[in-house]
């Protein structure tokens, strides 16, 4: 669960969600100047090192929108 907009992904990564239906599925091919660029990054799958200048490949599904308080009542958005 994340929030578009507040920057928790890296731009491509969002820009590839904007218009998505739920129940819709995309592949997204995110360039590396819109992902982590000539510094590389660190992948959510273990501690696995997103090499500089990497092409990174997601496929998506969006299962739901969530309201910010169905998503995470406890969290303060905008941090």
């Amino acid at each position: 669960v994340f929030q578009l907009g507040k920057r928790s992904m890296h731009d491509g990564f969002e820009k590839g969600l904007l218009g998505m239906c739920v129940g819709e599925k995309r592949k997204l091919v995110v360039p590396s100047g819109m992902a982590y660029g000539e510094v590389g990054g660190f992948g959510s799958e273990g501690a696995a090192k997103i090499k500089p200048n990497a092409t990174l490949v997601y496929g998506v599904e969006l299962l739901e929108i969530l309201s910010e308080e169905a998503a995470a009542p406890d969290m303060v958005w905008g941090l």
